[in-house]
């Protein structure tokens, strides 16, 4: 289908995310040690769609300053703007003008999943539908859009049901003809007052259009919050390759898969893979891992870290306890006092600090 195109969604606030978010967009909040957005501009490229739009708010003009024109991941990338929040219903509605008269796929900017969207391309051309949706069987269904099916077509869809009518879920990746824009004109706002996709493809359902479903079999998540940022983290951690371009001391311990980027430096360490080490980082007296991405120009010293996500340029000194289940922003420091000290389930923002001190001192 040449004359598909892409429609990224990634203006939302991220308010679960917080305070992670409050500095930088979630588009470019690093799993595996890549901005989100780099998983869905590398999917929709892998299927021969660059003609893209991306969605954001105007307030995220720095999602526009990293990926630019979108050369980089052989795409052309067109910027649109969602004034205000008003659900993904209306994120799409913005794309109508980028999109005219072509079908096009919709990737909500935080899914990710093991398995290209190859498929969901396909099954759009053979059923040959005005929809084509992927869904996903879950335990616990009413924490999701859950669709009702007949054979291949969707009959239903609801939105957190009490009493979900399947297990189906609803995974945040679309195949669309132009209708849905008229569809989306078509409904009315939700009880909190936004424009939903959900009600937007069952207005379709309502006047007649034909809208497909396609099972993913598959691991898929999303990056909602800081548990699913480091779960999500954990699992494409799991596909590490091991790559060291980096420098790692003879006075050091490796084990499992790690990578090391170039001009990064490990003395007197161990490295528990799986670990994801950027460029240009100082690591000393230190053990990292497992499930740890360190980002590019980090500095970590008689410290232990694991299962936590540390952007770049941050700092990490004498936490000799351990810090595991965390999240730091950008710029960020952290300064303990050796064995003494311990960091669980901590979110840092971008250039924040954190002083720590042994129990009974003075601060």
């Amino acid at each position: 289908m040449s004359d598909l195109k892409g429609v990224i969604l990634c203006a939302g606030e991220a308010q679960r995310l917080r305070p992670i978010s409050y500095a930088a967009p979630k588009a470019l909040f690093p799993v595996a040690n890549r901005p989100l957005i780099g998983y869905a501009l590398q999917a929709l490229t892998a299927v021969g769609v660059t003609d893209i739009g991306i969605v954001i708010s105007p307030t995220h003009g720095a999602t526009r300053d990293a990926i630019g024109d979108g050369a980089a991941w052989g795409a052309r990338v067109t910027y649109i703007k969602q004034q205000q929040a008003r659900g993904l219903g209306d994120a799409v509605a913005q794309a109508a003008e980028f999109v005219g008269d072509s079908p096009f796929l919709l990737y909500l900017g935080d899914t990710l999943m093991d398995q290209g969207i190859g498929p969901v391309v396909d099954a759009f051309e053979r059923d040959e539908c005005d929809a084509q949706m992927l869904l996903a069987e879950v335990a616990k269904p009413c924490r999701f859009g859950v669709a009702e099916v007949d054979g291949r077509r969707v009959v239903r869809l609801v939105e957190k049901p009490k009493q979900p009518p399947s297990n189906l879920a609803v995974v945040g990746i679309y195949a669309f003809t132009p209708c849905i824009f008229e569809a989306i004109g078509r409904t009315e706002l939700s009880g909190r007052g936004e424009l939903e996709i959900t009600d937007a493809i069952q207005t379709m359902i309502d006047s007649g259009r034909t809208v497909c479903w396609l099972r993913l079999d598959g691991w898929w998540g999303d990056v909602g919050s800081p548990e699913s940022a480091l779960a999500t983290n954990a699992h494409l951690l799991q596909s590490l390759n091991y790559d060291v371009k980096g420098d790692i001391g003879d006075d050091c311990t490796v084990e499992g898969r790690v990578s090391v980027g170039r001009g990064s430096v490990v003395r007197r360490g161990t490295l528990r893979g799986p670990v994801c080490i950027g460029e240009n980082c100082r690591i000393e007296d230190s053990t990292i891992g497992p499930d740890v991405c360190l980002g590019d120009r980090t500095c970590v010293r008689r410290s232990k870290i694991s299962n936590t996500i540390v952007e770049a340029e941050c700092s990490i000194c004498d936490v000799g306890g351990g810090i595991t289940n965390s999240v730091f922003g950008e710029r960020a420091r952290v300064t303990g006092v050796g064995d003494g000290c311990s960091v669980v389930r901590t979110r840092l923002c971008a250039d924040s600090e954190l002083c720590l001190a042994r129990r009974g001192a003075d601060t």
